[in-house]
């Protein structure tokens, strides 16, 4: 019986680091629901210097409760071309500073008042509101209701935690030397990779220093581990990405690992700082001096990297470099957890493979050999990725966005279909009788881009107005036995698929621009 006490508190702390989870999952949920699309915004408009970047990024991550839905936005606006890969490698810097907003709240809300009766009753408005409203409305009533079971669960542990620090006390766990340190930042990494969450492990440390469970220096020392055990999580979401993602997965990892050796060194004049608060004060608040800390050490690693933002961009630019197909690049795994920013990249992979399709039936038309099959494969996963991005009730924007993406699909595939009529391109590519037709279409395919819609708007009038009189004297040549009948109803097949093929460019050059105004809306 005299175990079941621990054994209860040991519980008891579990459930509410469970209910603390659970919470922040609700309440980042709703949040993004609610100013996802605006946040997103604001990052799309991050182009300017890095230090902007920067603030935005911390701003996002902090209303956002969420680094990761952050760093995803921002592969894909790097894979999209909204954004460069230092101005990304700005947010990144922010997002890390944003992070330490939850021990903020918490430390000045949760830990000394008790305010789990309040958010009691806030978790059950929350509730019904996001049972009974439509839309956001409902969708904020998850984030109130996730704001709510935050602080239930972070009484729960503060509970279990204070029974346990009558048993226990700092000296139960490594002392402040250089390798007891170590072992507490190697626990702090480990507690993040259980949790899946730096923010819950701060809060935990939170509590167990409320509690007497554990000491300042072992607390910093555990919020040092924790910081780096983020990348750990960053580092396996990019296994197997593409460029995007293993750069920014890398930018994390290089610049935690950074600043956590930096917050190690800081160590000991923190203890000296916090005991001459605690001398001169009479007393201190151990909660409000570890996230201080917390927050000290992410803001001077951000500063100091945005300082070497440009080498360092270089430097992971050189050790990430560009694999797998090109044309595909921006159609990043990780992105599909944000819808929206996948459509970003979808449209992004439709014009690259549109501007190499053409390109490739320019040259076709020339007489030179080309090969469609790295193309065809292009559309085919272009396809399969679009299949998979569930936008549910998103802004109508971005559903407009799809629907300019999916008609690009099917315009593309249709190209492909005629691309594989070897006899007709090869008329059009002869000479003879066709050659001026065949040119034409060769100069429609390769004119510049925002030349191409009229371009082939143009030809496809003037080739649908000539068909009639050239049908006229292709028959007429045949039956004076000029040419054979094969020959005629070939060539007359031939301007048919010229035509089609010019049709298809013009459908694409609309669909094409309409998603680059769609771009040009959401940055400056």
């Amino acid at each position: 019986m005299s175990d079941a006490g621990p054994a209860f508190s040991v519980l008891t702390a579990l459930g509410g680091l469970g209910m603390f989870l659970l919470g922040m999952s609700l309440m980042t949920g709703g949040l993004r629901a609610v100013a996802g699309a605006r946040l997103r915004a604001g990052l799309a408009r991050a182009t300017g210097r890095p230090a902007r970047a920067a603030l935005l990024g911390a701003g996002a991550t902090a209303l956002l409760q969420s680094s990761s839905a952050v760093i995803v936005t921002v592969v894909g606006f790097v894979g999209a071309g909204l954004m460069t890969f230092p101005q990304a490698l700005g947010v990144i810097l922010g997002a890390n500073v944003g992070t330490t907003a939850t021990g903020w709240i918490v430390s000045l809300l949760g830990i000394r008042l008790d305010l789990a009766a309040l958010f009691a009753p806030l978790t059950l408005a929350g509730a019904l509101m996001s049972a009974l409203s439509p839309g956001r409305a409902a969708a904020l009533g998850r984030a109130i209701a996730g704001f709510g079971l935050l602080f239930i669960g972070i009484e729960a542990m503060q509970s279990g935690m204070g029974f346990l620090a009558e048993r226990f006390g700092p000296e139960s766990f490594p002392g402040d030397d250089f390798v007891g340190r170590l072992q507490l930042v190697g626990l702090g990494l480990a507690l993040t990779l259980v949790t899946q969450s730096s923010s819950a492990g701060i809060v935990m440390a939170l509590a167990a220093l409320a509690s007497g469970l554990i000491s300042f220096p072992q607390a910093a020392a555990l919020a040092i581990g924790m910081d780096v055990g983020t990348t750990v999580t960053a580092l396996l979401a990019t296994i197997g990405g593409r460029s995007a993602a293993r750069r920014t997965g890398a930018a994390h990892v290089i610049y935690n690992v950074l600043t956590g050796i930096m917050a190690f060194a800081l160590l000991t004049p923190a203890g000296m700082a916090v005991a001459a608060w605690e001398r001169l004060a009479g007393g201190y608040s151990p909660e409000i001096a570890l996230v201080a800390f917390h927050s000290g050490f992410n803001l001077l690693g951000a500063l100091l990297g945005l300082l070497f933002i440009r080498p360092l961009a270089r430097l992971i630019e050189a050790l990430t470099p560009e694999r797998g197909p090109r044309l595909t690049a921006p159609l990043e795994e990780r992105l599909l957890e944000e819808p929206p920013v996948a459509a970003l990249a979808a449209a992004e992979a439709a014009g690259r493979i549109t501007d190499d399709l053409l390109a490739a039936l320019a040259r076709a038309l020339g007489g030179a050999p080309v090969d469609l099959s790295a193309n065809r494969e292009a559309v085919e996963a272009l396809r399969l990725y679009v299949g998979r991005i569930r936008l549910g009730s998103t802004d109508p924007a971005v559903h407009a966005r799809m629907n300019h993406v999916i008609h690009m699909l099917d315009h593309l595939a249709r190209l492909h279909h005629r691309a594989a009529q070897a006899e007709r391109l090869a008329l059009l590519a002869a000479g003879g009788a066709m050659a001026s037709e065949g040119r034409a279409l060769a100069a429609c395919l390769a004119a510049p881009e925002d030349e191409r819609e009229a371009a082939a708007s143009a030809l496809r009038a003037r080739l649908e107005a000539e068909a009639g009189a050239f049908r006229a004297q292709e028959i007429m040549e045949s039956a004076r036995g000029e040419q054979s009948l094969d020959a005629a109803i070939a060539q007359l097949d031939a301007i048919r698929w010229a035509i089609r093929v010019s049709d298809h460019v013009a459908r694409l050059s609309v669909h094409r621009r309409a998603l680059a105004e769609d771009q040009r809306s959401s940055s400056p």
